[in-house]
């Protein structure tokens, strides 16, 4: 792919993404009023724990390492890499189908093991929600893998377009439902959205898949062994969430809202900031790996994390400096009160260090992905959980809630560090010097348009968060600007073909 190739759907993705964030907004604007930080609420954030912990363990990963192999198997011809297709599709769906069915078997005991401190009335909302939530796993699971397979076609817009509809079916379910249903209103809207996807993605198998006769061909198990690895790596990963709801329901049940709302917000940012450029970056990594054209993969990998560092520097910036008037936007309004807007605030600026690594890590990780390294990413991840467990032991007896969200931070440092040494001494993928001293100029941008943002509130007090808000980002997107492109003159570095 060419630098255009490149940059252009990633424009577009991030744009998409953009208005995915604002519907997105929507419906945390609506669930705040309709449930604020109630005891359904929090049974909700509990509930989603297990679907997306089943569906992120076992695709996460898997759709990021399923597009390298697609590219790799183009050599051996089309019918090969349909039939691969096909057979992992239909493998998958089994597993997951399997999953789904136990956990709704077995959902009133994961109520008394996950949530034991939740009210009997709280418990038996949890399971209602779950069962009704279990069905998006299998769906779920099926519209990654698709997505997959339009990403390793270069095809990224409709996979994203359709994510972008799927907050736009919550908010159109909450405004007819919310009064009549309640929170289920936003299980059916979740679950409906996951099928609409489902059917748009569905045209790009017609003609082309072929049942399998046999799940598991030589290829495939080729293919599962790479995977078993990522599978079992995602999974401890993916305990930590089900740890940090478990921890959460016993400091007190507002802990689980006030932490599911800054997650929420957290992982919204996230897909904006992250998935354009991690999307459309891994083709071209994979292909620079196949081709063993190391330069330019060195270069890619190097622009692409300073990029991403760039970003996410002056997101945080602007959502550090905003948080207060921003939760108010977004949450104050009926049930939600003007003391949850300060401890979902104060919430929501613990997890910026988490937000970083992550939208870093999503483009480092990358690489292991590319080498087809599985092994050392379960190590990572290994370390990884055990690091956290050991912050959660420390730091909650000590700080509580807070030192639950700094434990998150602290594993993740572990595990970007760890791949970022991979990347660096086995790869040969980063040029450390240029990615350390881009790092730096970053830090003092960010510190420099925080510093202009306090004067300007100091000369300046807006009251009013709706007019705040958009004065204040824009007094540190001028300074971030000026600082970055012209001061630091690291225009460079985003025109550099990734």
């Amino acid at each position: 792919m060419n630098n255009r190739s490149i940059v252009k759907p990633t424009i577009v993705i991030t744009v998409l993404r953009f208005v995915s964030f604002v519907f997105g907004l929507g419906t945390f604007m609506l669930m705040a009023k309709h449930f604020g930080t109630s005891d359904a609420r929090s049974a909700y954030f509990a509930a989603l724990i297990i679907p997306t912990f089943v569906i992120t363990s076992f695709l996460s990963q898997l759709n990021i390492i399923f597009v390298p192999v697609l590219i790799e198997s183009e050599k051996k011809g089309e019918g090969n890499v349909w039939k691969l297709i096909s057979n992992v599709l239909a493998l998958m769906a089994v597993i997951l189908l399997i999953a789904a069915v136990l956990i709704f078997v077995f959902s009133d005991v994961l109520a008394n093991r996950l949530c034991p401190k939740f009210s009997p009335e709280t418990r038996h909302t949890y399971v209602s929600l779950l069962r009704i939530l279990v069905v998006s796993i299998v769906l779920s699971g099926i519209n990654g893998l698709l997505g997959s397979i339009y990403f390793a076609q270069h095809r990224f817009i409709r996979p994203v377009f359709f994510d972008m509809m799927l907050p736009l079916i919550n908010i159109l379910f909450l405004l007819l439902l919310a009064k009549h249903i309640g929170i289920y209103s936003i299980a059916w809207g979740f679950l409906t959205g996951i099928l609409v996807k489902l059917v748009a993605l569905l045209p790009i198998l017609k003609g082309k898949f072929i049942f399998p006769s046999r799940f598991i061909d030589r290829e495939t198990w080729k293919f599962i062994k790479l995977c078993l690895p990522l599978i079992a790596a995602s999974l401890l990963m993916q305990i930590a969430p089900v740890i940090e709801n478990s921890v959460a329901s016993t400091l007190s049940t507002r802990t689980v809202s006030y932490i599911g709302y800054a997650r929420k917000l957290i992982v919204t940012l996230f897909a904006i900031s992250a998935s354009g450029l991690a999307v459309t970056i891994t083709p071209a990594l994979s292909r620079h790996w196949s081709e063993d054209n190391r330069e330019r993969l060195k270069r890619t990998f190097t622009k692409g994390c300073v990029v991403m560092a760039l970003f996410s520097a002056f997101v945080v910036t602007v959502i550090f400096s905003c948080r207060f008037d921003i939760i108010r936007i977004l949450c104050r309004r009926g049930a939600f009160t003007e003391s949850d807007v300060t401890h979902v605030a104060n919430v929501l600026a613990l997890f910026l260090p988490y937000l970083v690594l992550a939208n870093l890590g999503n483009i480092v990780g990358r690489g292991l992905y590319v080498a087809h390294t599985t092994r050392k990413v379960l190590l990572m991840t290994f370390i990884m959980l055990s690091v956290y467990i050991v912050s959660l032991m420390t730091l909650v007896p000590l700080w509580g809630r807070s030192g639950l969200v700094i434990s998150i931070s602290v594993s993740f440092f572990t595990l970007i560090s760890g791949q970022f040494i991979f990347a660096t001494r086995y790869m040969k993928a980063i040029d450390v010097k240029y990615f350390w001293f881009s790092c730096l100029k970053i830090v003092l941008v960010s510190l420099v348009s925080y510093f202009m943002f306090y004067l300007s509130r100091l000369v300046v007090t807006v009251r009013n968060p709706y007019i705040g808000v958009p004065v204040y980002s824009g007094v540190i997107a001028v300074v971030f600007f000026v600082l970055s492109v012209y001061v630091f003159r690291m225009r460079e570095t985003v025109k550099h073909e990734i």
